[in-house]
């Protein structure tokens, strides 16, 4: 059974902007640009009679391409033995519907979408705690001079996520907006 999520996927302008921000941070696992997405929901492993039922639903959506801004940086569970690294994403309306339509579209094709808040947010890079102390993540959140990126989205993706995946997430299937 496949392992799958929908997202929205980093353009290769986004790269460079991601990249950069983990630069000073050597103790750190980069994500590959080529796997840089942000998740609107994560389905876990599904039948494909399943999938087929999400992709059908999925095409229902009906809504504008949007801009998406890259901002900020932050720290997800430090203290837990591993964590990520991320650049946050500006919240706006145009995203919200987004991932509220594709959480419907996922209950109607029989799925229950994730019950937690959902923070946007890009993951540049992974650590284990013991390698990037709480001083070095500091030093990281300490150094974002409030750049930012806008860039504009035209499509949303349903992703393959594989145990020993290549440098990619494979696109299962490709939705676009208006």
């Amino acid at each position: 059974m496949p392992r799958l999520f929908v997202g929205l996927p980093i353009p290769p302008v986004a790269y460079d902007f991601c990249s950069r921000a983990v630069a000073n941070c050597p103790a750190v696992r980069a994500t590959a640009v080529t796997k840089l997405h942000l998740t609107l929901h994560f389905l876990g492993d599904i039948s494909h009679m399943q999938q087929q039922e999400v992709c059908e639903q999925l095409r229902e959506i009906q809504t504008n391409a949007f801009d998406v801004t890259l901002s900020g940086r932050g720290v997800f569970h430090p203290s837990a033995g591993h964590g990520v690294l991320w650049t946050g994403i500006t919240d706006s309306m145009e995203l919200r519907t987004l991932q509220r339509l594709t959480g419907w579209a996922l209950t109607r094709s029989g799925l229950q979408p994730e019950n937690r808040p959902w923070r946007p947010h890009v993951t540049i890079a992974r650590f284990r705690s013991t390698r990037f102390p709480p001083q070095q993540q500091q030093q990281f959140l300490e150094e974002d001079g409030g750049e930012k990126l806008v860039f504009r989205t035209t499509e949303f993706l349903l992703y393959e996520s594989r145990a020993d995946p290549p440098d990619y997430y494979p696109v299962v299937q490709q939705f676009p907006l208006l």
